[in-house]
């Protein structure tokens, strides 16, 4: 079948254009990224890139070897859970074979929206020891950024549980890092997730407040002057 020449070039630039949008939905979402470190072993993997075994953006999900340890590391957030103005980052291991050394689990993901937050997170874990969980948020939206702490949590031995609030105000743009670092393992799983729901800025709604009512306080301090006088005048006050 002839094509006309307008129609060779939409044939032409189709997959051009799939290109483009895929590479715009990434640049909107950030870049997700999974880093491992044992030793002089250190591992680091992109959403769909090498080593990823799932390939919905959003979830990096590893599994094999770091360093003499064999586990599968699973992070997950936006697109496939939360948003750039609703902030979700999830990181879990659960361990196959212990190491000989030390192990460190970084997830990281760039591009939330400037705005304030609550931000929660909620952990557990069985079994592992000598273990600190650390949230992390980057002002400067910089993958694994660290300007931020919004939260650390260690134990010793035994099965754990907790969870941290905290509330932020992002001027701009941020990234947020979850980091698990494990000196031993007896036990199987970790995880901790950290979502953020959008609240009104406290510090602003005080602000507004104490200058709606600054006018008021100035009333009732010139009211009560002007009882004052009239008493020492002798004269009837009006209530």
């Amino acid at each position: 079948m002839n094509r006309t020449p307008q129609a060779r070039i939409r044939r032409a630039l189709n997959p051009l254009l799939v290109t483009v949008v895929i590479g715009v939905a990434l640049a909107a979402n950030g870049q997700p990224i999974l880093r491992l470190t044992s030793g002089a072993t250190t591992k680091t993997i992109t959403d769909n890139g090498v080593g990823d075994i799932y390939p919905t953006l959003g979830i990096v999900d590893y599994l094999g070897p770091v360093g003499t340890w064999s586990v599968n590391v699973v992070g997950k957030t936006m697109p496939a859970f939360g948003s750039t103005s609703s902030p979700y980052l999830s990181l879990a291991i659960t361990r196959d074979t212990p190491g000989t050394s030390s192990l460190k689990l970084e997830f990281t993901e760039t591009g939330f929206s400037a705005g304030h937050f609550s931000l929660s997170d909620v952990f557990g874990g069985t079994g592992f020891s000598g273990v600190t969980l650390t949230a992390w948020a980057d002002t400067a939206d910089t993958p694994f950024g660290h300007n931020t702490l919004l939260g650390t949590f260690s134990y010793g031995t035994g099965p754990f549980n907790g969870s941290n609030v905290d509330l932020k105000s992002f001027s701009s743009a941020f990234s947020l890092t979850l980091e698990f670092d494990i000196t031993s393992s007896t036990g199987s799983t970790i995880t901790s997730t950290m979502k953020g729901t959008s609240v009104p800025d406290a510090g602003a709604t005080g602000l507004y407040l104490a200058l709606g009512l600054t006018p008021l306080v100035f009333f009732g301090v010139r009211l009560e002057f002007g009882r004052r006088t009239l008493r020492r005048r002798g004269q009837v006050i009006p209530q």
